[in-house]
């Protein structure tokens, strides 16, 4: 399934739909944090995409915005 971010409910849903195996959101957390992985908001800024753009220019020091 292609998505950009997922939330435990809807990785637990998935998973259920593919194994046939129902799990909570609280065990899809546990087994995430066993392999090293959180399951949280998103923390993605425009900034970041931004800075991916080869003609990406930096606020000066001193902007208002910056």
């Amino acid at each position: 399934m292609d998505r950009p971010t997922w939330t435990a409910p809807l990785l637990a849903t998935y998973l259920c739909e593919q194994t046939g195996v129902a799990v909570g959101e609280r065990t899809v957390r546990r087994g995430l944090s066993e392999l090293g992985y959180v399951c949280r908001r998103s923390t993605w800024v425009l900034r970041q995409r931004a800075e991916a753009e080869p003609d990406y220019l930096p606020k000066g020091k001193g902007s208002k915005l910056s």
